[in-house]
Order: C-alpha cells, then structure tokens, then sequence
C-alpha cells in the first residue's frame, strides 16, 4: 500500500474520534465536492488593496475577484507573525502563548489540521510555498500529500497550474503562500517603478529586511520609496493571482472551486514609527479576506469582525462537511453567529490585542489601551482614559482569553538548516 493510503485510512479513524458521537457532528457529511484554494499573500496590507479603498491602482485583479465574492472589512489574523498566524488558520484555534522569535517550534502532530481533514474526505491536497517559518519539517506539512518549497512567486503560479492541469479530474485543496510583499522590498523589473516617479535617497533596498529600516532613521522620501516599491509587490502578486484564477476560469475549474484570498498578517510601514510586522498593530494584525464561492454568489461586503480560525469551519461548512469538534472558529456565512463577535490576536511576546467592532484593545497584562480605529486608523491617540466601562469589559475580555485551557501548544523542535538558510533569506537569522 502507498504511504498516502495509510496516511488517508489513519486520518479516517481521526475524525471518527475527534467528530464525537453527539448531535450534529456526529459523523462527516460526504460534502459536495468543490475544490479549495486557499491564497494566502505573505505581510499584505488589507488597506493597500484597492477592494480596501486605496486609491492607488494596486490590485486590479483581486479587486475584480472581490466583486465575484465576498469581502470581509474587518478580518483579524490571531498572530502578527507567519507561524502564529498560520497555525492558528490551519487547525481553528487560538495559540496558546505567542513566541516572538518561534524559529525553533513546530506544529505538534496532535494538532488537527484543515488539509487533514480534507484528505481524510478523499480530497487530494498539495500545499506550495518557500517561506522557512512553514518549511517541510515544521508541521505545517500535516495533511499535504504533496508540500513543496517554490520559488519565486511566479514559479508558484506555474508549478500550481501545472499540477492543476494533472489533478483537473480530482477534487483537490490547494494552499499556496505567496512571499513578494514580505521584505525585502525590492520588486521585479516593471513593478519598481509603477508606483514612483524617482528616488534620490541613499538606501539601497535590496537585501534589507525589518531589522534595518528599524535600525535607521529614515526621511520622508525613503519612507515614500518603501511604500512604493511595497505596492510594488503587491502589484506583481496581483498579477499571479490573475493568472492562476484566469486558468481555472477558462478551464471551467472556477465555478467548482472555492477561492480565498487572504494574509497571513499585514506590514507596518512607518505611520507608527516602525517597519514591518511582529508590533501589536491593526495594520499588521488586520487582513484582507477575500471568499469567491462556485455559482456566482452576489457580492457582499461584511462588516462584522471575524477571525482567521473562522476559515476552516466555514470552508467546511460551504462544502458541506461536519466541523470537528477542535475547531473553534465559527461559520462567518452565519449572520448570526459574527453579530457579537470580538477577534483576538497576539504580537510581541506578551502583547493580546482585541477587535471589539472599529475599536482597538492591546495590552501586555498591565498597561491597557483603547483605540478608536474610525477616528484613528493608525492608533495615534489612546482614549482608555474616557472609556472606563468599555476598559474594564476588555481587560475582563482578555483575563478569560488568557485562562483559556484549549489553546494549541506549538512544539519545541529545533530548526535544521535548510529551514535556517531560508529564514537568513528572510531577515530572520543572520
């Protein structure tokens, strides 16, 4: 027998154990059989997509896409990292402590993973990328039948249409993680320029990642540069999200295929006095998710906050398949269940930050501060002192998210060093 045939006939009895035996989940539903694609674009900014309302000309295609769809305004990522944030939109549940550097800790084995429950429903599933922090050998590879480091981006886009083209007749799940807004910010030839009209500054952008910018003091005009050349890569992954939806739409793959367009976490670019991601921001911790269902659902916007652990079981739910019982997100394309809903997120070490509608909670566990995201988007003014009652809510908010006892516990397993060079490429080892 073939590995991948124990692997499926194993994730079987999983999900017989971990669906229970009670009420509505009590075995797995055979689903409808479209196909997934999760896109998940590496540090990109919700606010610099023009279906966000930025101005400028960045995302022609994935604002097309977002007319087809549905396009959540207030989507949280539980971590403002690639691991965290990854993690938690896998398996539905929130970590249970947030490493800053977790370059030596893993995915745990025990934890259930949205491919695994996939594969163990006859679904064949190939997860693509070249982001060390989710390397083969880090557990994110748990229920990907194939998991292969690509690079560059538009590599990605033609080793996934070609495995497309092989797996056509199958239903499948496709994750692929594009990198270029991730620093450093140094576009291909043809995007450089898009979004400037000329630099005259003294950085050379090339090779530079969040430790440098956050290491100088930079002038308007560089700040100008970074923001440009970061729209930059947005614009060039615009352009393969285009051909990879452009494929599936002339093959007829689209209208059986659930397209989600998301980050992993955004990118500070110095409107807080700092660059890149990790900071106990909405500019890093809110995403852009983007959902395009087969049979050309009407567009929606979605005000309400949600989360990413809520993807999981709403795929699942779109497909028609029980959610296990240790997924704890929601099903967002249930009105009623979003109304009322908080996101949490966690940066730094020690930092939990709480969406509570447009306003913004952070707090370290002594100091707390309260934002008014309307008013304020980049959280220059702390109004906690004019909200006693909203402050003690959230605090009371934060002490129930900190005593939880179902939080994931990622696992200590040192880096090996192919994982080590690609988080050097990084900006994350030197």
């Amino acid at each position: 027998m073939k590995s991948g045939g124990r692997i499926k006939i194993g994730l079987c009895v999983l999900l017989a154990f971990v669906y229970g035996c009670s009420g509505s989940l009590a075995k797995p539903r055979d689903g409808n059989g479209w196909n997934v694609i999760i896109i998940l674009v590496d540090a990109m900014r919700f606010d610099h997509l023009g279906c966000y309302g930025y101005k400028k000309n960045t995302s022609p295609n994935m604002d097309r896409i977002s007319q087809e769809g549905l396009v959540f305004e207030n989507a949280i990522s539980q971590g403002a990292s690639t691991k965290a944030a990854v993690a938690a939109m896998f398996t539905s549940r929130y970590l249970k402590r947030f490493d800053s550097k977790p370059i030596n800790y893993a995915l745990p084995s025990s934890a259930l993973t949205l491919a695994e429950v996939l594969l163990a429903h006859g679904y064949t599933t190939q997860g693509i990328y070249d982001n060390g922090m989710v390397h083969k050998g880090t557990g994110f590879e748990q229920g990907f039948e194939g998991y292969t480091a690509v690079g560059p981006d538009r590599d990605k886009t033609s080793y996934a249409l070609n495995w497309i083209e092989r797996n056509s007749q199958k239903k499948f799940f496709m994750y692929i993680h594009y990198m270029a807004p991730h620093a450093d910010y140094d576009p291909p030839e043809g995007y450089k320029e898009k979004f400037r009209s000329g630099y005259n500054g003294k950085i050379d952008f090339k090779g530079k990642h969040q430790e440098f910018f956050n290491g100088t003091v930079l002038s308007a005009e560089d700040v100008t540069e970074l923001r440009a050349r970061y729209d930059g890569e947005i614009n060039y992954i615009d352009d393969e999200v285009g051909r990879l939806e452009g494929y599936l739409r002339e093959k007829g793959l689209l209208e059986k295929t659930v397209l989600v367009i998301m980050a992993d976490h955004g990118e500070a670019l110095a409107e807080n006095g700092v660059v890149g991601h990790g900071w106990p921001l909405n500019s890093v911790v809110q995403v852009p998710l983007i959902v395009r269902l087969p049979g050309g659902h009407h567009p929606q916007r979605v005000n309400q906050v949600v989360e990413s652990i809520d993807i999981a079981p709403s795929l699942l739910a779109q497909l028609n398949m029980a959610v296990p019982l240790s997924f704890r997100g929601v099903n967002v394309f249930d009105v009623e269940r979003v109304k009322e809903k908080r996101a949490f997120s966690q940066a730094k070490t020690s930092w939990v930050l709480i969406r509570d509608g447009a306003f913004m909670f952070k707090t370290n566990g002594k100091d707390g501060f309260l934002y008014d995201l309307k008013a304020d988007p980049f959280e220059h003014t702390d109004i906690a002192g004019n909200s006693p009652g909203q402050m003690k809510d959230l605090m009371s908010a934060y002490h129930a998210f900190q005593a939880r006892r179902d939080g994931l516990e990622m696992e200590y397993r040192p880096a090996d060093a192919d994982t080590k060079e690609r988080l050097k490429a990084l900006g994350y080892l030197q």
